[in-house]
């Protein structure tokens, strides 16, 4: 099963649209040889700001 990067995004808890937002702006300077950098960028990665994170909702307040 393939996920699409919206899914990927969801399940690694980011805010989609803030996401690519931010891949964009990251994407405009990037040095497209180096491989090992592209992978921070991944949804995945444990690097990102936390204002891309999805805010977590209670369900029991």
């Amino acid at each position: 099963m393939q996920l699409s990067i919206a899914e990927t995004t969801k399940a690694n808890d980011l805010n989609i649209e803030k996401y690519l937002v931010y891949l964009m702006d990251v994407f405009c300077n990037f040095d497209k040889k180096d491989v090992v950098a592209l992978l921070r960028y991944m949804p995945w990665s444990k690097e990102f700001p936390c204002e891309l994170k999805l805010e977590s909702k209670n369900i029991h307040e």
